[in-house]
């Protein structure tokens, strides 16, 4: 057997491995979400700078960096864009974490309640905080699959980030206002004087 395929091996038996480990993780936080209030929900969130997330998403900038430098010169801007990118990335899926277990926490005591507009409200956000980590967890495995391919093909194409955002039905940008839009509604039929804070904790 050849040294190649055994690197190859190798790395396919350790990348197996760290996809069963997450998605067992990602069931257990499912199958048992922690019972979080909404301040501490608060407390954890780490704010989005969606103007920067839409300048790397953003085609005419990506594809005028490609035709203005030098193919070296953008091949290191990718990879700061895409590091970029991958910071957003990591916000996004923990916001959408602690908004799913605050959510699944509310929905509990509204339907202990017999609240049927809270508890369709917290059903909103949850919903939104799935289709919003999923898209995510996509754009994450296609840029690290991207990865493997670039250490054992070094002269792969460059990386461009712009169509990550978008597959299908799902776009990146607009699931994201969904998720921050079902829990600041939330937060106005719980809370309403917390809203600007959670709005800004978004």
């Amino acid at each position: 057997m050849s040294l190649l395929v055994q690197f190859f091996l190798t790395g396919l038996a350790v990348f197996l491995i760290a996809v069963a480990s997450y998605f067992f993780r990602h069931y257990r936080r499912a199958a048992h979400p922690r019972a979080r209030s909404l301040y501490d929900t608060i407390s954890f969130l780490r704010p989005l700078n969606l103007e920067d997330l839409e300048d790397v998403l953003d085609h005419t900038t990506e594809t005028y960096l490609e035709l203005n430098l030098p193919a070296h010169k953008f091949k290191d801007m990718q990879k700061m864009r895409t590091s970029r990118f991958l910071e957003h990335l990591g916000r996004m899926i923990h916001n959408s974490r602690f908004l799913s277990e605050w959510a699944h926490h509310e929905r509990l005591t509204a339907w202990t309640n017999g609240d049927q507009e809270l508890e369709a409200g917290c059903t909103e956000l949850i919903r939104a905080c799935i289709e919003t980590a999923g898209g995510v967890r996509s754009i994450q495995f296609a840029i690290l699959r991207w990865r493997m391919k670039k250490a054992m093909f070094p002269l792969a194409k460059v990386l461009h980030l712009a169509p990550l955002a978008s597959f299908g039905s799902y776009n990146l940008l607009t699931a994201y206002e969904r998720m921050a839009n079902a829990a600041l509604a939330l937060c106005h039929a719980l809370d309403p004087e917390t809203e600007e804070l959670l709005g800004q904790s978004l």
